[in-house]
């Protein structure tokens, strides 16, 4: 037998008017808009009511394990997204969320998330205002913020698994921008060896791309922001041995 839930997460007044909109997961299925990413799995698209912005997310398929226990990457995603306002860290709300599910096997789903106004994925700025990378003061709090989110997930004992310049959300103000940390459905917490490996892991591939717009002092100022050290020290540069290691074993 399938079933089916749909629950409205926020208890506000634009979620209120959003559930008139969508009171359903049905509802949501059936709406139709301009997709705006898509992959293997899911697809988002961007929905208005009056001046506030959502984005829908809907996993059309699942797979793997995680789909039959309970673990979906929609509700891994919801459950990280909580995790990172709690934990201090800028992430887009949850409105609402809901999957249809036959016993244990989530089949398909959906969640909307509050629109970030006035923002850019960090892949989309390199691309579409690279000017940005040469004003030093944005450039400067963009790398501060970076590493301070890296850290605090990291001292949770969290990994992103995705932690790529497309999942970084940039909110722009000026010289002063702000960080927002979207889409985590594969992030999960590790314990000893695998945690370390999987730190490597979350910034080699923020290096993998940041080398391509920062100079490598830049990159060194980030990597003692994110160490919360002054001076490279010999644990600083066993990590940045590993951090090599990786990405050469990546890049063969």
């Amino acid at each position: 037998m399938i079933k089916e839930e749909w629950t409205v997460a926020n208890n506000t007044e634009i979620a209120a008017k959003l559930s008139d909109y969508f009171p359903t997961l049905k509802s949501i299925f059936d709406y139709q808009s301009t997709i705006i990413s898509k992959g293997t799995q899911s697809e988002v698209m961007r929905f208005n009511i009056e001046d506030t912005g959502f984005y829908i997310k809907r996993y059309f398929r699942t797979k793997g394990l995680r789909s039959y226990i309970g673990h979906s990457r929609l509700r891994m995603e919801i459950r990280n997204q909580h995790r990172f306002i709690k934990w201090g860290l800028n992430a887009a709300p949850v409105i609402a969320y809901g999957e249809r599910y036959r016993f244990s096997h989530t089949l398909n789903g959906a969640l909307v998330t509050l629109a970030v106004d006035n923002s850019s994925n960090l892949e989309e700025i390199s691309r579409n205002s690279p000017e940005l990378f040469k004003n030093k003061a944005w450039l400067s709090e963009v790398i501060k913020q970076v590493a301070e989110m890296a850290r605090i997930l990291h001292d949770h004992r969290f990994c992103h698994n995705d932690l790529f310049l497309r999942n970084l959300l940039i909110q722009h103000n000026s010289d002063q921008p702000k960080l927002f940390l979207i889409d985590c459905p594969s992030g999960c917490f590790w314990f000893g060896t695998f945690l370390s490996k999987r730190k490597v892991k979350d910034i080699a591939s923020l290096d993998k791309h940041a080398s391509l717009y920062l100079s490598r002092t830049q990159r060194l100022r980030f990597l003692l922001y994110y160490r919360q050290s002054k001076r490279l020290t010999s644990s600083d540069k066993r990590f940045i041995r590993d951090l090599l290691a990786y990405s050469h074993r990546k890049n063969r």
